[in-house]
């Protein structure tokens, strides 16, 4: 983690930028590079690593002098296409200081991209921006809002997380880059709606890049323009900013993006948090007056301003220990241009311009900052162009005191550029450190040149080299006397993470394709010392194969599989079929040896599959790296449908020859049976004969089907009741009796539901009425006489009668 330090302005020996791709359909033409010396004659060149057919331009500059470059060909240098590996990114260095502005348009469209040197080469990015205007969005709208990345050193490994989805990810995903030195990616927000923008977005690297975020055509009151800047790495940002308005008629905003969570955000000197914000988390806030913001934990902020409804942007530097007591800057236009200017009280009247000018900076112009105790003065102050002229090369100075300097150029209804041209200068010795086996690393301060020096160890250079897990900190003292201290934590990584990636032994099935594969994460995959370079590797021989990749900390490490080639196992599911619907059977997928199984049938993965219903069955089988089909044809024959049963439903015990029948189908078999009775066949096999035996309410008879196909019917069922037979128990009277006893009584027991018929002899005369289980008879002559009595019911169950 880095502290903002004190520094020469914006100043450095090299710079790396990616040009960001500009809205054609705007205004993009020309884009410029301006080149400004610092104190001293410095030679340059402008280059593009990665790009051979780009010739290199080199130029001398003398002390305080400024070059411009235009091009219109900016199809040469703008990021585009996004999402793809780009050959374009810009490295201008040189053999002393000097600052370097990119600026995009003539009239329409523009903004100032002041290159930050050294300070823009970071690990780790947290992206900030804003969440008010939309890109500009009609059918033909080529504005997006897009994050720009260059590669400082070959094999640099990027993951980028995006807030929002983009090309190649989703929102919270992570985007794998792989760059080598000077080739550029640009990640492309996939919305142009101002809620869906890049801002909270996170980068890493392994080695050092450098960050561009443009937001295309921003969309306010009819106008649209562009807005971005180089950004900063998280050690570069700081905790404390102040912050002003242009008050030009446009509507102004600072964003305020957390590096860590929690972060508490504070306005001027409140006690109570504004916001409190997760790391990503970003915080909107009008700007009417000067503010000061205040956060618990490093913070991005960026500050949007403009001239009427044109629109500029600039990361704004923090103030503790930092600024420049030397500024160069150039006007670069005609249009209204002025300079935002902040110091502590103690420098307002040590301003000066260093070379023939008639532009002043009085102590009048400067007002109080709001939450400083009076400690800190901002001033904005408009130049016209007899006293800032365009094109050429101002230095602003100040005898006592290191200050911010804010460049405002612009006008309504065409554009606003904005930028600091003072330095984002920091201690910083860069984000923390993992360090691969065997592996050593140079921490470089970046301060003041004219700092002293105290590292952990006591060493006393501007540079320590490590080798070895731990902390290191290092204290630096500036000519001011300010005394900042930074922090870097080195771990050892995983030197073996490819262990195991691979089997020590692959099969390669004859017949079938055999591809490797690795896990995801990781980066530089090479197969066969380059065959291949993709995460999965098709083997074309058989014998040794060798994977080598990256892991995100740079590590190298390697597998190896032998290569050997087998037969295939047989996979036979049997001949195509026809089988009846009740048939119960199963596909046999099994080959004899371990494998893996994946039907046609929806989350079927067992070796067999019980099979239901028609149709075609394809199987793909895997043993080892064997791949295998079968298909087989699966049809059905009609269900057979037995015809119901026709016959007497009720009959008496002993009832024989009782006729059923049931519909005769060619071909067909049947099977009969019975219950509570004999079956008698006869010569049709559709019909039967049944003798009944004695009474049953549960007799049956059935029949099954079986048709010329082998299939079998369902049971047929045709019940049958055979009724109860009556059997009236034997008259109970006087059987012997004398003449004087001729009127006698006679009784059967009783059942329910029956009727009675007595029959009476003729030696009887009847004195009561049949029906009755009694009888009473009067006799007439002399003898043996025999008495009978019938009982017939008419109920379900006794509809047979007995006597």
């Amino acid at each position: 983690m880095g502290i903002v330090f004190y520094a020469q302005a914006q100043v450095d020996s090299v710079f790396w930028f990616a040009p960001p791709d500009v809205s054609a359909q705007h205004e993009q033409n020309p884009i410029t590079f301006r080149i400004t010396a610092g104190d001293e004659p410095v030679t340059i060149t402008m280059s593009m690593p990665a790009n051979p057919a780009f010739a290199p331009v080199t130029f001398s500059l003398n002390a305080g002098t400024t070059r411009s470059f235009a091009y219109g060909n900016v199809d040469t240098f703008e990021s585009k296409p996004s999402g793809q590996v780009l050959n374009k990114g810009i490295l201008i260095e040189g053999n002393g200081l000097f600052t370097a502005v990119y600026e995009v348009g003539n009239l329409f469209n523009i903004d100032t991209f002041v290159l930050k040197g050294r300070n823009a080469l970071g690990r780790e990015f947290v992206v900030p921006g804003q969440s008010v205007w939309d890109n500009q969005f009609t059918f033909l709208s080529d504005a997006w809002s897009t994050l720009d990345i260059v590669a400082t050193e070959n094999r640099t490994f990027i993951s980028v997380i995006p807030k929002t989805d983009v090309e190649g990810a989703e929102a919270g995903d992570t985007l794998r880059i792989e760059l080598d030195r000077g080739e550029v990616y640009s990640v492309r927000a996939l919305s142009r709606i101002a809620e869906e923008t890049l801002a909270g977005s996170e980068v890493f690297s392994n080695r050092p890049i450098a960050v561009t975020l443009k937001d295309d055509s921003m969309l306010f009151n009819g106008c649209y323009d562009l807005c971005g800047d180089q950004l900063v790495p998280i050690g570069i940002l700081g905790q404390e900013y102040l912050i002003g308005p242009t008050d030009l008629g446009g509507l102004e905003y600072v964003f305020v993006t957390a590096t860590e969570a929690e972060t508490e955000v504070y306005l001027n000197n409140d006690d109570v948090p504004m916001a409190v914000l997760d790391r990503g988390e970003t915080y909107s806030l009008p700007l009417p007056t000067t503010r000061r913001i205040v956060t618990t934990a490093p913070t991005a902020v960026m500050h949007y301003t403009g001239i009427g409804c044109e629109i500029g942007a600039a990361l704004v530097p923090s103030v503790n220990c930092k600024g420049s007591v030397t500024v160069p800057f150039v006007r670069s236009s005609s249009e209204e241009f002025y300079l935002s200017v902040l110091v502590q009280r103690t420098g307002i009247d040590g301003f000066s311009f260093l070379r023939n000018t008639s532009a002043i900076v009085n102590a009048s112009d400067f007002a109080p900052v709001p939450g400083t105790d009076d400690t800190w003065y901002r001033a904005l102050i408009p130049y016209g162009t007899g006293e800032i002229l365009p094109d050429r090369a101002f230095t602003l100075i100040n005898e006592t005191n290191s200050f911010q300097l804010g460049v405002v150029d612009g006008g309504p209804g065409t554009g606003t550029r904005y930028g600091y041209y003072s330095n984002f200068s920091s201690l910083y010795i860069g984000d923390d450190l993992v360090l691969c086996p065997n592996e050593s690393r140079t921490l470089t301060v970046r301060a003041d040149l004219n700092a002293t020096f105290l590292w952990s160890d006591g060493s006393t250079q501007p540079t320590l080299e490590v080798s070895d897990p731990g902390t290191y900190w290092v204290q630096a003292t500036n000519p001011f006397g300010c005394m900042l201290t930074d922090t870097l934590v080195v771990t050892a990584a995983d030197g073996d993470f490819l262990e195991d990636e691979l089997p020590d032994t692959t099969y390669w099935c004859e017949g079938t394709p055999l591809i490797l594969s690795t896990r995801r994460g990781y980066f530089g995959y090479s197969w066969n010392e380059g065959m291949g370079r993709a995460r999965n590797f098709e083997v074309t021989q058989e014998g040794m194969v060798t994977l080598t990749a990256s892991n995100a900390a740079g590590c190298t490490d390697s597998d190896t599989t032998f290569v050997t080639l087998r037969e295939p196992p047989v996979l036979d599911l049997g001949p195509d079929l026809t089988v009846c619907p009740t048939d119960s059977f199963r596909l046999d997928a099994g080959v004899g040896e371990p494998a893996t199984f994946e039907w046609s049938v929806p989350l079927e993965t067992d070796s067999t599959l019980l099979i239901t219903e028609p149709g075609e069955y394809t199987v793909q089988v895997q043993a080892d790296n064997c791949i295998l089909y079968d298909t087989a044809q699966i049809d059905m024959y009609p269900a057979p449908l037995a015809s119901d049963i026709t016959g007497t439903a009720v009959v008496c015990p002993g009832t024989q020859d009782v006729q059923y029948l049931t519909l005769d189908t060619l071909g067909s078999d049947f099977f009969w049976s019975v219950r509570g009775g004999v079956l008698e066949p006869t010569a049709s096999k559709s019909e039967i004969r049944v003798d009944w035996a004695s009474d049953n309410d549960d007799a049956e008879v059935r029949v099954v089907e079986t048709t010329p196909d082998g299939c079998i019917s369902d049971t047929v069922r045709f019940p049958v009741r055979v009724n109860v037979e009556l059997k009236p128990d034997t008259p109970v009277g006087v059987d012997t009796l004398c003449t004087t006893d001729s009127i006698q009584t006679y009784r059967t027991q009783t059942t329910t539901g029956s009727e009675y018929t007595w029959m009476i002899p003729p030696a009887a005369q009847l004195r009561s009425t049949q029906g009755a289980s009694e009888v009473t008879l009067e006799w007439t002559e002399p003898g043996l006489w025999p008495l009978y009595v019938a009982e017939a019911n008419t109920t379900q169950d006794t509809a047979c009668a007995g006597q």
